[in-house]
Order: C-alpha cells, then sequence, then structure tokens
C-alpha cells in the first residue's frame, strides 16, 4: 500500500509522464541559479538545463527500490558549478558531486532507497 504522501506524489508523476517530460527537456534555460526540477517514476529519463548547467538522468528501479543515473556537466565559465540532487518519497535527499568548471562533465548514480517515486532537480551557483 502507499502512502497518502506516496499517492500525492505518485498522481503528480502520472500527470507528469502523460506529457513525456518535454516540458523540462525542451524549454531551454531557466535562468541562472533556477533550479530544474522534475518529478518521475521507474523507467522515466529527464533532462534540464539552467543556462549555465546541464544534466541528463534515467531512473532505475528493482522490485521495491528507485535511483537515479546520468551525468551533469558545466557549460559556462562564470565560476559556479551544476549538480543534481533527488528526493526520495520517504523524505530523504542525495546530492552529487559538483561539476565545475566550465566542460567539466560528472556522472553519477543516486543510492537506492525504498519507493518508485523520486524528484530530480538539476542545480546550478
Amino acid at each position: 500500500m502507499y502512502s497518502m504522501l506516496e499517492k500525492v506524489y505518485l498522481t503528480a508523476a502520472l500527470v507528469s509522464a502523460a506529457a513525456s517530460f518535454t516540458p523540462a527537456s525542451t524549454s531551454g534555460p531557466v535562468g541562472a541559479g533556477s533550479p530544474v526540477t522534475i518529478m518521475a517514476t521507474c523507467g522515466s529519463s529527464g533532462s534540464g538545463n539552467t543556462g549555465g548547467a546541464e544534466a541528463k538522468w534515467t531512473v532505475r528501479c528493482n522490485s521495491s527500490q528507485i535511483w537515479i543515473e546520468g551525468w551533469v556537466k558545466d557549460t559556462v565559465a562564470d565560476g559556479k558549478c551544476g549538480w543534481v540532487t533527488a528526493l526520495y518519497a520517504d523524505g530523504s535527499t542525495w546530492e552529487s558531486n559538483r561539476a565545475c568548471p566550465k566542460g567539466n562533465k560528472d556522472t553519477f548514480s543516486s543510492p537506492p532507497r525504498n519507493g518508485k517515486l523520486i524528484e530530480a532537480s538539476l542545480h546550478q551557483g
């Protein structure tokens, strides 16, 4: 059974999945420092661009756990870095290594956590 919070997140994820995550992956830069966030379920892929950092990730699952794998890249020589965070349905969080200076591309794999829903965000700062 899902908790009430998981049901709310799952509903939001299904609505987002119906849109195929196109808005976040094709909308272009959202402005320096503004995170790009996607609520995702197993098998989903996402990408984001803040104007100074970009990232791509895939959501992976097994029978009871979820995690994200991908890369983050610093795209502008502005002294800022790019990184990805994950918020799990149980409330725990994870943060990737920071990619910087410009041109640095860092691969990541978040630790598995119980659940079938994850919120992934690209940050720059």
